[in-house]
């Protein structure tokens, strides 16, 4: 596990948000996530990221409500090409926080924090909903990949459509 430095540290406090000293009702915060954010988590593959994080808190005497809302995009390798892409990303996501001392496994939409806590992390969450909702297979349309790949990837996709002849003759049993 990477060790956690200071500026990491530093840098993601600005996603902690403090509730014990606001008034139950509806609070609005806002979060600019930039590539610095994808840096503090390992093993990310975003190269650049300009997304804005709206975050509805609403803060009930027994819970907690999360409502975020993602637009923006972020930039990764082409799985074809290696490349860089633009993936446009626009999400919400609610999440339901409970105080309590057990943890619920049914819902992933259930947090609990312990009783007497009084700042919830929000750092981990958004990293996890933006991977979520990125694409599985992050691509450019075929004419934006390199041209000296595109020229591969044709001549190999064109060795695949060529059956060897031994396996030929097996249709015809």
């Amino acid at each position: 596990m990477r060790p956690l430095k200071r500026s990491i540290l530093k840098y993601l406090k600005q996603f902690v948000i403090p509730f014990s000293g606001l008034p139950e009702g509806e609070h609005w915060f806002d979060f600019k996530i930039e590539k610095e954010f994808f840096e503090c988590f390992e093993n990310t593959d975003i190269l650049e990221a300009d997304v804005l994080l709206r975050v509805q808190f609403i803060k009930r005497s027994t819970m907690l409500e999360l409502e975020f809302g993602f637009s923006g995009s972020v930039k990764s390798e082409c799985d074809r090409c290696l490349g860089p892409v633009n993936l446009p990303l626009e999400c919400d996501e609610k999440i339901f926080v409970k105080f309590g001392n057990e943890t619920y496994d049914e819902a992933a939409e259930v947090l609990v924090i312990p009783f007497g806590e009084s700042e919830m992390d929000i750092g981990s969450i958004a990293y996890e909903i933006i991977y979520v909702a990125l694409p599985m297979k992050r691509a450019h349309l075929d004419s934006e990949c390199y041209e000296d790949v595109e020229e591969y990837i044709s001549i190999e996709e064109e060795k695949e459509d060529k059956i060897d002849p031994r396996w030929e003759q097996l249709k015809n049993l």
